[in-house]
């Protein structure tokens, strides 16, 4: 009724009806595009992050125990190398406003303080055989993590990714696994 009542009008106010539902319509889409390519680009840049890190922590090797023709991963230089890594392929690959908040050996916590987004990452290094598998992660995010063989470093990370804008719903929680196994043939 509203509508035809407009249209009949020779005002010009449907025009600018149309003006101002078309102008909020466009807002609203533009929102959720940006908003969910920047969550696409975190998850990506946390899946890239974590695989490089547990690659070059799970190349720590235990230098004593090689000698002894043991190879098992160093549990004192992983974590470091982790953070180094993770630190410069995560946090200076365009994801610059995360700030180290809880260093803990096996857990980091960042946050970043302009959108309050919060990145928690586990590690665990495991240099014996897990033939059922191992659980990684807190009471709240956790990820199972597959048998394995061989000494392994695995790491999951959890981001709470604020959205905004009007269609602000909570957080969405992007949570990626990475593992790498050192294997000797």
């Amino acid at each position: 009724m509203l509508l035809t009542k407009l249209t009949k009008n020779n005002k010009g106010g449907a025009v600018i009806f149309f003006a101002l539902m078309l102008t909020l319509l466009f807002s609203s889409i533009l929102i959720i595009v940006l908003d969910t390519t920047h969550v696409m680009k975190v998850s990506r840049d946390l899946d890239l992050a974590l695989d490089l890190a547990t690659k070059a922590a799970s190349a720590q090797l235990n230098w004593e125990e090689v000698y002894n023709g043991n190879f098992i991963i160093d549990v004192n230089n992983a974590p470091a190398t982790f953070r180094d890594i993770f630190e410069r392929n995560f946090l200076r690959r365009g994801q610059t406003g995360y700030v180290l908040t809880e260093p803990f050996q096996w857990q980091y916590e960042f946050i970043d303080p302009t959108t309050r987004n919060v990145l928690t990452i586990f590690i665990e290094v495991q240099n014996d055989p897990q033939p059922t598998g191992f659980i990684l992660g807190d009471a709240r995010h956790n990820a199972i993590i597959p048998p394995t063989n061989n000494p392994v470093v695995a790491a999951f990370g959890v981001v709470r990714y604020n959205r905004v804008g009007m269609w602000n719903t909570g957080p969405v929680y992007l949570r990626r696994v990475a593992v790498s196994q050192l294997t000797v043939n």
